[in-house]
């Protein structure tokens, strides 16, 4: 049977801790030194999230991969209309 010592499982831990520190400074430094004024906020429409205002322009977000097919089809991935059941 394998037995972890203490110090093996406290080199983990910490190792663990380390890694969590490190990615916290990361983000508060990123968020310190962004230079946007305007938070933006998130209105609700229907049924969908919308951030309205902020610093992020739609040049700014990666293009995605273009889909062919008729209009509205980028709006939901597949066929959501409940199908017709023939006797």
């Amino acid at each position: 049977m394998a037995h972890m010592t203490r110090s093996g499982g406290t080199l983990s831990l910490v190792a663990a801790l380390a890694a969590a520190g490190a990615l916290t400074f990361t983000a508060v430094y990123t968020v310190v030194q962004t230079s946007c004024t305007d938070q933006g906020e998130i209105v609700q429409r229907g049924a969908v999230l919308e951030l309205v205002g902020g610093c992020v322009e739609h040049d700014d977000l990666p293009a995605g991969p273009h889909k062919p097919g008729h209009p509205g089809a980028d709006q939901a991935d597949g066929d959501h209309t409940p199908s017709k059941i023939r006797p």
